[in-house]
C-alpha cells in the first residue's frame, strides 16, 4: 500500500513536493486509509446490530399479539 502511495505522490508532485513533504503525505494518507477501513467496519457492525434489534422488536410484537389473542380466547 505504501509503495503505491509513494508512486502516486511522486507522479503528482515531482515539482511540487520535496522528499519530506512526500513522506508526510504518504504517512497521512496511510493513517486516513486505516481509519476509513475501521469506520467502514464499525458502520457495518452498527447496521447489523440495528437489523438484529429490529428483528427482536418484531418478534416481541408478534409474541405480545399472540399472547393477547390467546388471552382473549
Amino acid at each position: 500500500m505504501r509503495g503505491v502511495l509513494k508512486e502516486v505522490v511522486a507522479e503528482i508532485g515531482d515539482t511540487m513536493v520535496d522528499s519530506e513533504d512526500e513522506a508526510m503525505v504518504v504517512e497521512e494518507v496511510s493513517f486516513l486509509t486505516e481509519h476509513v477501513i475501521h469506520m467502514d467496519l464499525l458502520t457495518t457492525i452498527g447496521v447489523n446490530v440495528l437489523k438484529i434489534l429490529h428483528v427482536l422488536s418484531m418478534e416481541r410484537t408478534i409474541a405480545m399479539k399472540s399472547a393477547q389473542t390467546y388471552m382473549s380466547i
